[in-house]
């Protein structure tokens, strides 16, 4: 282990890496899907509260054990679609950093959300776990396909790739769908985890395409 740097030395470094942080109000920076391999992204953003909510809401976004004193940009997308830097901040001293921030406009309720956050330089630095944006019912929507799980319950696995445990009286509708058929679920997200998953979904409503 690298022996730990004095306070004051630490001061001096944060003073010194402040200009390369952009002026407030900078606007947001968009970074393609292709220049993010989110399987390769070993940190984890401790905190996100709350872990759902509409285009609009705001969201606490915390985490230590991040690089120390370093330059950051945090942010939010969908795996499939890329991602969006909107606050630049510095990292403490411990490698803390405690931001809130605001749901873009353009986030959509059938998508899975992640925040991000990445070096001065786009490098991706940590991932969140899913965020999940939701409509003003208080709905999301999913597409993908049907598989069995443990127990006889019903697996959705999304086109992100995020697997989802289907409960709820619209659940019923998906009894005789084909594996190999893909759905569209309108559903609540559900409060205890089912089927082993955290990710659950109370159905309301169920298509069925090819």
């Amino acid at each position: 282990m690298p022996p730990k740097r004095p306070r004051g030395a630490l001061t001096v470094l944060a003073l010194a890496l402040a200009p390369l942080l952009a002026p407030a109000g900078a606007g947001a920076q968009s970074v393609a899907p292709g220049d993010v391999d989110i399987g390769t992204i070993a940190r984890r953003i401790g905190t996100v509260a709350p872990k759902s909510g509409t285009p609009g809401t705001r969201v606490r976004v915390a985490a230590v054990d991040m690089p120390v004193i370093t330059p950051i940009r945090v942010g939010i997308g969908a795996p499939q679609a890329g991602f969006e830097a909107f606050e630049e901040l510095l990292t403490g001293d411990e490698g803390e950093f405690d931001v809130t921030v605001t749901v873009p406009e353009w986030a959509s309720w059938d998508r899975v959300h992640l925040f991000i956050v990445f070096d001065i330089y786009f490098r991706p630095i940590a991932l969140s776990d899913a965020f999940h944006v939701t409509n003003e019912d208080g709905l999301v929507r999913r597409s993908g396909h049907v598989r069995d799980g443990p127990g006889g319950c019903r697996i959705l696995r999304d086109i992100d790739g995020v697997d989802y445990a289907l409960t709820g009286e619209g659940a019923a509708a998906l009894a005789e769908v084909r594996a190999d058929r893909r759905v569209t679920v309108d559903a609540r997200l559900g409060t205890r985890p089912s089927c082993g998953l955290q990710n659950v979904l109370e159905v309301v409503a169920v298509s069925e395409s090819t």
